[in-house]
């Protein structure tokens, strides 16, 4: 990644343009701003080698909202389903084999 938030800034847009989107629709322009400036400015991500990790970033824009992970667990829950064929566990899984780690 670049020297500073931002040329982070600058390099995230290039890499991650919009529409982002946020459990299937495209993020506001204010949560986009925002996310991108996140992705900046946080620590665990400035530090790191973008193109070894932007997985991370793919992933955290296609989870679900927390809202929505929250419900799918409830109702796993009140199913008996809270395992890997429940909706909780398969969405999230999605999201990380669409999105592998490099190194898997």
């Amino acid at each position: 990644m670049a020297d500073s938030i931002e040329d982070n800034v600058i390099a995230l847009k290039a890499e991650y343009p919009k529409p982002l989107k946020i459990n299937d629709r495209d993020m506001t322009d204010e949560e986009y701003e925002a996310k991108i400036l996140e992705w900046a400015t946080n620590k665990n991500y400035y530090d790191l080698d973008a193109e070894a990790n932007s997985y991370k970033w793919d992933r955290e824009a296609a989870y679900p909202e927390l809202k929505e992970q929250l419900d799918k667990l409830y109702h796993d829950i009140n199913n008996g389903t809270l395992d890997e064929t429940g909706e909780f566990f398969t969405a999230l899984k999605t999201v990380k084999d669409n999105n592998p780690k490099p190194s898997e």
